[in-house]
């Protein structure tokens, strides 16, 4: 950032400053100078806004049967934080780093990744294959992940589950399909796993650490992680 003539402060320590401010006030804010306007976009910079971020505590809980957060933090007490500026009816699937995957409602096959704080969305593009959800005849036994690299400016979706026909058992193929959010393309593996490593899948318990995802295995010794680059599964024990 450019310092300004006859600022009293120096580079850094204005960006210590906007780096503590919340999100809407940032991008209101964008409009001040140029240099500015760009913050959003360095790398640096949102570096520097996450490493503050994950200092704050803050608690977030899905409300049931409607489109919206409620947030509640020390400062501001308890807010409700509404989806609705999405233009379909969705629940939260994942997050990872401020952003929110969402699926339509009722499922089609449908999925959304937005910014609940500055309102901004994407609709993914449907896939090509077949559609994952399709794979057990109840949906919600479809794996969900969100990998969002903030060095890159990039995120991936991860929709997993067996492929199986109709009243058959698995034949242990595990479908993924991965979207990148670079290339605005799906993509798609098939991995051998046990189908005891599905079942006892958390599929609300994924974490994005180290380019990689991670879901904790209920009533085993190891978790289950996900190499998003290389699209291989790795156990951890």
């Amino acid at each position: 950032m450019d310092n300004q003539k006859g600022s009293l402060f120096p580079d850094e320590v204005i960006l210590q400053i906007l780096a503590r401010l919340p999100v809407k006030s940032l991008f209101r804010f964008k409009s001040v100078c140029k240099s500015w306007y760009r913050l959003p976009s360095d790398k640096y910079f949102t570096s520097l806004f996450n490493q503050v971020s994950v200092k704050e505590q803050l608690l977030v809980a899905e409300v049931s049967d409607s489109s919206s957060l409620i947030c509640v933090d020390n400062l501001r007490g308890v807010s409700e934080l509404s989806l609705g500026f999405v233009r379909d009816r969705v629940r939260i699937r994942v997050s990872c780093n401020g952003l929110l995957c969402c699926s339509s409602i009722p499922e089609k096959g449908v999925y959304y990744v937005c910014n609940p704080s500055t309102r901004e969305y994407r609709k993914l593009p449907k896939s090509r294959e077949r559609p994952v959800t399709r794979f057990y005849p109840d949906g919600e036994a479809t794996l969900v992940g969100l990998a969002c690299d903030l060095s890159r400016n990039k995120f991936n979706v991860v929709l997993a589950g067996y492929h199986r026909s109709f009243g058959q058992r698995p034949d242990g193929s595990f479908i993924c399909l991965v979207f990148d959010s670079e290339t605005n393309k799906w993509r798609k593996f098939v991995s051998v796993l046990e189908e005891c490593s599905f079942t006892h899948m958390s599929k609300n318990q994924v974490v994005f650490v180290n380019g990689m995802l991670h879901w904790l295995m209920s009533g085993l010794c190891y978790i289950l992680a996900l190499d998003v680059e290389h699209d291989v599964w790795r156990k951890i024990s």
